[in-house]
């Protein structure tokens, strides 16, 4: 089968898609791949996090896609591959086929999960304008994204009757 490839969205690591220490792995995505057989590789950019030493404001959708088809090549060189590619993520989809295709890696499929289109200037420009830039130049995550993301965890976390993912955790790990 397959080798299955998540790719996250702005703020958000890999692990949205396999949990972290101390939760339940079937509230994840990555259970239930390995469960029908197939591989999976949870892929984080580096953004601003509690969990990389430094920022990269110069960090392009190029660089990304480079980076992602240099990691899935070092571990999975002949392998055929599935992208799964959450929110911002989905702007990786003509750079990721290019880069791919320089390293013969067959793209079976590229799944976009509420994907941000590839194309430049599609963002809404009232949440454009909304964005200011933090002490390192990035989006000010906080602003924009995060209260409005951690009352999605907190509703999901009492729909299912526990927590899968704590709010006061998610950034700082």
């Amino acid at each position: 089968k397959p080798l299955v490839v998540f790719i996250p969205g702005m703020m958000h690591l890999a692990r949205m898609s396999y949990g972290i220490p101390g939760t339940k792995p079937t509230d994840f995505l990555a259970y239930w791949l390995h469960q029908k057989g197939y591989s999976f590789l949870g892929i984080s950019y580096p953004l601003e996090n509690a969990v990389y030493h430094k920022t990269y404001p110069e960090y392009t959708i190029q660089d990304w896609a480079v980076q992602t088809c240099k990691i899935i090549h070092d571990r999975h060189p002949k392998q055929s591959v599935i992208i799964l590619a959450w929110s911002m993520a989905g702007a990786l989809a003509r750079d990721l086929a290019l880069e791919c295709k320089k390293r013969d890696l067959d793209i079976q499929m590229f799944i976009g999960l509420a994907a941000a289109a590839p194309n430049p200037y599609t963002m809404n420009k009232a949440l454009v304008d909304s964005m200011k830039p933090n002490n390192h130049g990035l989006v000010k995550l906080e602003d924009v994204y995060l209260k409005w993301f951690e009352d999605n965890l907190d509703q999901e976390n009492s729909k299912n009757h526990h927590i899968i993912i704590a709010p006061s955790f998610y950034r700082k790990n």
